[in-house]
């Protein structure tokens, strides 16, 4: 299975200003050159008044258009920075809520995916149980195939957040 996210993928970090509209204008600017979003989460800032937006897109061999993007995004009135992340120098992480039915198997079944990726059971009744996993979006991949094997209901992923180990921005 590839992995859902990281597999030849390019990580954006922008850091804007906390207005209304401007996460819609910078999104809008990958829709018209026809790049699918495959993960966007975003988050405050140390201050309130700059958000921190990431954008993961499959990378495909056009490397001029993703600089044409970014190049479009610093722009933006409201865009303080924009980037690539570098993979070799990114820590990503991504969280998944995985719903299972138990009507097939036991709580054990799922304790042993639990056990094996430092997961969670965060919720459990005798009809169905929640399991959390937090970390690297590959493991969480490999996570949701392993317990494919169960029921699964539902799947639910926050989107890959990523930090630069080494950084000069100081927001």
């Amino acid at each position: 299975m590839e992995d859902m996210y990281m597999d030849h993928n390019i990580i954006i970090s922008i850091f804007v200003e906390n207005n209304p509209g401007v996460l819609s204008r910078v999104v809008s600017l990958f829709g018209q050159r026809s790049y699918n979003i495959e993960s966007l989460t975003v988050s405050i800032t140390k201050r309130e008044d700059i958000a921190r937006i990431t954008i993961t897109i499959k990378e495909d061999d056009n490397k001029a258009t993703v600089d044409q993007i970014l190049n479009q995004i610093r722009k933006l009135i409201e865009i303080k920075y924009a980037w690539k992340i570098e993979p070799d120098n990114a820590l990503s992480r991504d969280l998944a809520l995985i719903k299972f039915d138990l009507t097939n198997h036991s709580l054990e079944d799922i304790q042993k995916i639990e056990s094996s990726y430092n997961a969670k059971i965060i919720y459990f009744t005798e009809n169905n149980v929640v399991l959390e996993i937090v970390g690297e979006p590959s493991d969480i991949d490999k996570c949701i195939k392993e317990a494919s094997d169960y029921d699964i209901t539902e799947v639910c992923r926050t989107g890959i957040t990523s930090i630069e180990k080494k950084s000069t921005f100081v927001i």
